[in-house]
């Protein structure tokens, strides 16, 4: 993956749409060996032509947000502000083409360009291959591809220069970019916030559940007793239903048998009655047969009277046989021993017949007071049916409020239950009933919202308990991950960073180490800095503080191109970066570029001669009086060309 095109409009001093082709010639120049290398790019200039607002340019369009890295104060900064003779422009745009043949970036496309613009409201926006995207996917396009801000895609002088007046502490958190395990930091940063958060939402999903559980329990309490009470309303209706049955039975043969009792009390009144009505009927016709007779015929009358007594006695006696009455049946049997001695003696009938007489009447008054007993016995039969049907009326009427009209026809028609219920059991269960209460509907709603939440929340405890079981195994996999490629690049840029820095100082020796930090406070975990040391030629090894200012700059080269080497990015851009150094250590520096250039295309704005010399394409910037930068390119390989021709024509 390269640089192929940028394009730039209205950013900075660039006010007319220019570009800056870099697919010419590269990678033209072969090796002896045949392969390609990426080739040099120098930009160079007068200071003020603005060379560095190409490299910001660059690095504004991969996603920088800091003013202060492109020396801006306010967004509209990167916009050409105009000159006394050109006017401002309104909107800045920058476009860069970087070929994707490697598919090294994330998209389905042989070139990738990356666009950027902003209007002087402030409002910018940003597109991958002419679609507009978020800035968060420029940046996560960049850094899945290894070219995020915090790469060494752009260099500018004092970027380096951080690593030499930094703390060890703070040289730290540098290497944790140079050696590539910032986007693992990153994501180990990610995992431990989303660990803290999986945490606090468990604490907060527990304290919940705490708080629902003995609601939920007295709502499960009272469910179960509806349960019990629904089981305990089957039973309480069936043993109704079958008290209901047997009491129905057991009225209706009291009616019955009460009916059946006033049928016969009725039936002896009646008898009792004719006995009485027979009596009086047979008095009175002997009584007008005697009277008759005395006057006509004395003797045969008497007899026919007492004929006609004794008949009557003996239909009485019939009549009443049935009553089982002694005291009346002696009477009667009084009156027919008088009629039978009569009868027998022949004697005088004047004295007998009075006797008879009387013997009868008070028979008469027996067989009426009889009567009056019959009727009373009468009146409390019919008084025992009324009460006996009063009692089923009201059953029924119960019933009828209890089980209803239909049940009741049902258990009328069926045959008597074999077994019983007694009123006692049955009052049981409606007390069982009612200490249970009544089904609430809402009780029962708000058991089911309450169950379903507590269900919800348990399972997102589980969910949560799992996320912080697999959030931990991968931080514990990254820290493994972070130490292993941090002492693997380390130990790769510390062996480069030697060998650049004999080869810049052309001797001497430095190191890089790891060096334990004491915590800051008392039970903090210790801490790890880097420490740097330096030997240059001729002088003792000493700490790189005590260096001179050459010295440190060509310390801050040597180890910029050693993470370069470890890193290998596929373009860099420096700018600026050899400015300090003189003929010698420049002519080493371009050197080390050549190596760079090897497997990195190198973009490089500079001011150095022999930088120059090692660039396969030049790109001039000027300025002119209206404030615009101008932009002017030559092949070095075309000017190799017309020397040697020239030579030849010598």
């Amino acid at each position: 993956m390269k640089l192929l095109e940028l394009e730039l409009s209205g950013f900075k001093s660039f006010a007319a749409t220019t570009r800056f082709l870099f697919s010419d010639g590269l990678p033209a120049a072969r090796l002896p060996d045949g392969q390609g290398k990426a080739g040099i790019t120098a930009i160079i200039g007068p200071n003020g032509s603005g060379k560095s607002n190409f490299a910001e340019a660059i690095r504004w369009v991969l996603g920088e947000t800091s003013l202060k890295n492109i020396r801006g104060r306010k967004t509209d900064d990167v916009i050409f502000s105009g000159s006394a003779s050109a006017g401002r422009k309104g909107a800045a745009q920058v476009r860069l083409t970087l070929d994707n043949e490697s598919g090294r970036l994330g998209v389905d496309a042989s070139e990738v360009a990356l666009k950027r613009s902003v209007t002087r409201d402030g409002s910018g926006e940003y597109q991958i291959n002419e679609s507009q995207v978020r800035l968060f996917d420029i940046h996560h396009l960049l850094a899945e591809a290894g070219l995020g801000t915090k790469s060494y895609a752009v260099i500018s002088q004092g970027t380096v220069d951080r690593y030499l007046t930094a703390t060890p502490q703070g040289r730290r958190e540098l290497f944790d970019e140079a050696t590539g395990v910032k986007a693992l930091q990153l994501k180990l940063h990610q995992a431990q916030r989303k660990l803290t958060n999986a945490a606090q939402k468990e604490h907060e999903l527990t304290a919940i559940v705490q708080e629902l559980k003995p609601r939920l329990a007295v709502l499960q309490r009272q469910v179960e007793r509806y349960a019990q009470r629904d089981a305990l309303e089957h039973e309480y209706a069936a043993a109704q239903r079958a008290w209901f049955a047997s009491a129905w039975h057991q009225h209706a043969a009291a009616v019955a048998e009460a009916r059946s009792a006033q049928q016969a009390s009725q039936a002896a009144t009646s008898q009792t009655q004719a006995a009485r009505e027979q009596i009086e009927t047979e008095l009175l016709q002997a009584a007008g047969v005697a009277a008759v007779s005395a006057d006509q015929h004395p003797r045969t009358s008497q007899r026919a009277l007492w004929q006609l007594v004794a008949t009557s006695l003996e239909e009485a006696r019939q009549l009443l046989a049935s009553q089982a009455w002694s005291e009346l049946d002696a009477k009667l049997q009084e009156a027919e021993d008088i009629v039978a001695k009569a009868q027998a003696t022949n004697q005088s009938q004047s004295k007998n017949v009075p006797t008879a007489q009387q013997t009868l009447k008070g028979s008469l008054a027996q067989v009426r007071d009889a009567e009056l007993a019959a009727q009373r016995r009468d009146s409390t039969a019919e008084a025992a049916v009324a009460q006996a049907e009063q009692a089923l009326a009201l059953l029924e009427d119960e019933a009828t409020r209890e089980i209803g009209t239909t049940a009741l026809s049902e258990l009328k028609d069926a045959a008597p239950p074999e077994a019983t219920v007694s009123k006692h059991e049955v009052e049981r269960l409606a007390g069982q009933l009612a200490s249970l209460g009544d089904i609430d509907p809402l009780i029962q709603k708000e058991h089911e919202e309450v169950a379903a939440r507590y269900a919800h929340l348990e399972e997102q405890l589980t969910d949560v308990a799992n996320t912080r079981a697999n959030t931990a195994r991968l931080i514990s996999s990254l820290k493994k991950d972070i130490d292993q490629q941090f002492k693997q690049q380390f130990t790769a840029i510390a062996t480069a960073f030697a060998d650049y820095f004999a080869q810049l100082f052309d001797g001497g020796t430095a190191k890089l180490e790891v060096v334990t930090l004491a915590p800051e406070q008392e039970g903090e975990p210790e801490q790890f800095g880097i420490d740097i040391s330096a030997h240059p030629p001729g002088k003792k090894l000493q700490h790189i503080g005590a260096l001179s200012g050459g010295e440190k700059a060509l310390t801050s080269l040597a180890l910029l191109l050693a993470i370069i080497s470890v890193q290998q990015p596929p373009f860099i851009v420096l700018d600026e970066v050899d400015a300090a150094l003189d003929e010698a250590n420049s002519y080493r520096f371009a050197e080390a570029l050549k190596e760079i250039a090897q497997t990195t295309q190198v973009l490089v704005v500079t001011h150095n001669r022999e930088t120059m010399a090692v660039a396969d394409v030049l790109y001039g910037i000027t300025m002119n009086e209206d404030g615009v930068s101008q932009v002017y390119s030559v092949k070095m390989e075309d000017l190799q060309t017309t020397a040697e021709v020239d030579e030849m024509s010598v």
